[in-house]
Formats: C-alpha cells, structure tokens, sequence
C-alpha cells in the first residue's frame, strides 16, 4: 500500500511541476505582450503628437477604445470568477489584463494630457518648458505609484 501512494505522490508530483511550467511560461509571455502593446501605444502617441489633428484624433480614439475593450474584460473576467470561485484561470487572466489596463490607461491619459498641455488648455507649472510625452508619462506614473499605500 505504502508504494502504491509514493507512485500516486511521485506522479501528482511531476503533474504539478508540469503544469507550473506551463503556466509561467504562459504568464512571462503574456506580461512581454502586454509590455510591447504599451510600448507600441507609446511610439503610436508620439508620432500622432508629431502630425495633424486627424492623426491624433484616430490614434487617442482607438486608445481609448482598446481601453473600453479592456475595461469590459476585465469585468467579464471578474462575473467568470464569481461564477467558478475554485478556477484560478479567472485570477490570472484578471491580473495580466488589469496590469495592461493599467498601461493603457497610463499612455491614453498622458496623450490627452499632453495634447491639452500644447494646446494652453491646461495650466502649467511656470518654467516648465517645452512639454513632452515622457514628461507626462513621468508625471501620471509617479501619482500611480505614490496612490499604492505604504
């Protein structure tokens, strides 16, 4: 009996570590597209900033409707895990897709931001200089970080 359950025990084991496996590597994949959608969003806003008015406006458009996007699965994310509390996919998809809302709304509201800076329909600190995106990004980024409490 005893050597029934190690080969029970040895096998749950090389199972767990397969499965771990598998999701870390599906995990650091994620978290690298999620990185490189906010750089893309990044160099998108920079040259809609560097063009017409009709370019800015498509480009913040459909950041803000990849955010919306976003946004919605995020939710559906949260009613999947209410309806299948013991699934831990639902958990894990709503952290990666939270963090990458976190991201686009970081980008989305610094080209807005910047776009009002440009335009004198925001007051500035005096002496602030030329405005630029990574100013911006610096600035909702620390007021992102300073909200997590200590």
């Amino acid at each position: 009996m005893g050597e029934i359950r190690h080969e029970v025990d040895r096998f749950l084991d090389a199972e767990a570590q397969r499965y771990s496996k598998k999701w870390l590597t599906r995990l650091a994949s994620s978290t690298a597209l999620g990185l490189l959608v906010v750089v893309v969003l990044h160099f998108a806003i920079v040259l809609a900033l560097r063009h017409g008015n009709l370019i800015r406006v498509v480009v913040l458009g459909a950041i803000l409707v990849g955010g919306l996007l976003l946004t919605c699965a995020l939710l559906w994310m949260y009613w999947r895990a209410r309806m299948r509390p013991n699934d831990i996919v639902p958990y894990v998809v709503a952290v990666l897709i939270g963090s990458l809302t976190v991201g686009v709304a970081l980008e989305a509201f610094s080209g807005g931001q910047l776009l009002l800076w440009r335009a004198d329909n925001v007051q500035t600190v005096p002496g602030a200089g030329d405005p630029s995106l990574l100013q911006v990004e610096r600035l909702y980024g620390w007021h992102l970080l300073d909200s997590i409490p200590s």
